[in-house]
């Protein structure tokens, strides 16, 4: 008689955390990104509709984080260096001291226009510093338009570099 009460009592278990489980996935699925957008100033809109107002320049973006480990709602402006060539998934811009910040978006859940290269920029999410495997790097290069050779004789070292993960974007 125990045995079958315990025997109950982990099925009942298992079944109540699979359930919550499905709901907990159904409620990740329902967030999304509105569609990309151009108004009628030319701008483009990707992810989250954002304003342009409270926006720092991004070099004064590495004294704003500071000591701290990442700041979210952060809005950076600044002109793009380049973008994923193959979807739009990432872009750059070069920094004061002439290191590079790649912006990413958020849960892959939208992209910008792969020839915004050379305009500017408004975006919010969170600034954190990152470090990326030489892999990656040869990845994020030959993804810009570099060849494998010369990508794997650029990065031979992991890079610690602050980065962008974008919630919101307009490109002007």
């Amino acid at each position: 008689m125990m045995k079958q009460f315990i025997f109950w009592s982990i099925l009942s278990l298992l079944f109540v955390a699979s359930v919550s489980n499905v709901y907990a996935q159904e409620e990740a699925a329902e967030i999304s990104y509105p569609a990309d957008s151009v108004g009628e100033d030319g701008r483009s809109f990707h992810g989250f509709r954002i304003d342009e107002s409270g926006a720092v320049p991004v070099d004064q973006l590495a004294t704003l984080l500071g000591e701290k480990e990442s700041l979210d709602g952060v809005k950076v402006t600044g002109t793009v260096d380049a973008a994923c060539q193959m979807k739009g998934c990432w872009m750059t811009m070069s920094l004061e001291n002439g290191s590079e910040m790649r912006i990413r978006f958020k849960d892959y859940g939208f992209f910008v226009p792969k020839d915004c290269g050379g305009k500017t920029a408004i975006m919010e999410g969170r600034a954190y510093f990152q470090t990326t495997s030489v892999e990656m790097l040869r990845h994020y290069a030959v993804d810009g338009g570099m060849s494998e050779e010369e990508a794997e004789k650029k990065y031979t070292e992991p890079e610690v570099a602050l980065a962008f993960e974008a919630t919101g974007v307009i490109i002007k």
